[in-house]
């Protein structure tokens, strides 16, 4: 039997306080433009909303007033200032604190890599996530354009039971998988085992270590794969041009 949710209680937290210097560009990265002048955090944005979240707490850091100003009409997005640029935990964090008390699971999202995003995967994500009671739910993909993110899993079914931090390709099921960067969490289990979590060699600590220490305790962590075609990161000017020439020839296949 289908465990039924209400969508009123699932927050958003969109990670978009880093500076992007990699890219280059003379703004913010989330403001990079996709597709037919819409930017990268505007269309995931759109995709969100088309799911049926409207709760959507911005973090952002590095240059927030035109983040905030270009974001201004869009309904029911709120921001955080991250006045400390410390990694993605800190910024995760800022934004828990925007939520009132019913939400019960929050959906992470960077910034720049769900532009092409269809509302269905948020949606399956979801599903995974609360029909498994899982503490934490990564979004995976069988390939990606920015190799940033990389994790070898152990499963058993959509059960993630191993995990371990690599430059490595990942291995799942006899195939390569890769952490997109998207994570589902339940609100309460982060608020009580953040202070778990490992930094990273540079100091950093980011939110998606929150995984091993749910596997260090034992707790549930599934996962949900993505068409490689919804995930797209933008690091470098080449990514952004490939990112716009897929924006360009899959946008209609993915939305339609």
């Amino acid at each position: 039997m289908e465990k039924k949710y209400n969508k009123k209680n699932i927050g958003v937290i969109i990670l978009a306080a880093g500076r992007g210097t990699r890219l280059g560009l003379k703004k913010p990265k989330p403001l990079a433009i996709i597709h037919k002048q819409e930017t990268a955090i505007g269309m995931l944005i759109d995709n969100i909303r088309n799911a049926g979240l409207n709760n959507i707490t911005v973090v952002v850091g590095y240059r927030h007033e035109e983040i905030e100003k270009h974001l201004f009409k869009k309904p029911g997005v709120r921001f955080s200032l991250q006045r400390v640029l410390s990694g993605t935990l800190t910024a995760t964090l800022c934004g828990v604190e925007k939520f009132e008390n019913f939400i019960e699971d929050i959906i992470i999202f960077p910034a720049d890599n769900g532009a092409l995003l269809k509302s269905g995967t948020v949606e399956d994500l979801i599903k995974t996530h609360v029909e498994n009671n899982s503490m934490v739910t990564l979004l995976l993909t069988a390939d990606y354009n920015a190799k940033t993110h990389k994790i070898y899993i152990k499963t058993v079914g959509r059960q993630v039971t191993g995990i371990q931090l690599t430059s490595k390709s990942n291995v799942i099921e006899g195939g390569r998988l890769y952490n997109t960067g998207i994570l589902c969490v339940k609100k309460k289990y982060l608020q009580q085992n953040h202070n778990k979590i490992k930094a990273l060699p540079n100091g950093e600590y980011t939110v998606t270590r929150i995984i091993e220490v749910a596997l260090s305790n034992k707790d549930a962590v599934y996962y949900h794969t993505a068409n490689e075609r919804e995930i797209a990161t933008i690091n470098t000017q080449a990514d952004l041009k490939k990112v716009r020439k897929q924006a360009y020839t899959t946008h209609d296949t993915l939305y339609s």
